[in-house]
């Protein structure tokens, strides 16, 4: 395929609104073109039925449902309601604590982020108490 054709794809692509790339044409355009022309040249290739069936489920439309939950309203009168006292309801409410990381357990993480291996990470901060307080 050539760029008149990738771009004449493109135009047609549901949510490509204009002549100028958006969304995720705008930002990866070199990705989404050769996404297209691969598509294209998968659909002329030889093919078993299943993997028919993957490429044509991947050119259908994403569809979400939008599914609105209606609550039923009550008449009531809301001068009643401010002269009742409040009841409350005891809920159980379980609280989970996260404890905050030490400092020794940041600097292992920085380690294994820079490619260290967790144990070398941590034999690393063995006996180093005062540098690891400064991080």
């Amino acid at each position: 395929m050539n760029a008149k054709q990738i771009d004449k794809h493109r135009k047609v692509s549901s949510n490509q609104k204009g002549a100028k790339p958006t969304g995720v044409w705008a930002e990866w355009f070199n990705e989404m073109a050769t996404k297209t022309v691969i598509k294209k040249l998968v659909k002329k290739l030889p093919m078993g039925e299943e993997l028919a069936n993957v490429v044509a489920q991947d050119d259908k439309p994403i569809e979400a449902e939008v599914i609105e939950q209606k609550t039923e309203e009550k008449d009531v009168d809301l001068n009643s309601l401010l002269s009742t006292p409040i009841q409350e309801e005891s809920k159980a409410v379980e609280i989970q604590i996260e404890n905050e990381p030490t400092a020794k357990d940041k600097m292992i993480k920085e380690l294994t982020d820079r490619g260290a291996t967790p144990r070398q990470a941590s034999n690393w901060c063995k006996g180093k108490g005062e540098v690891l307080q400064t991080f």
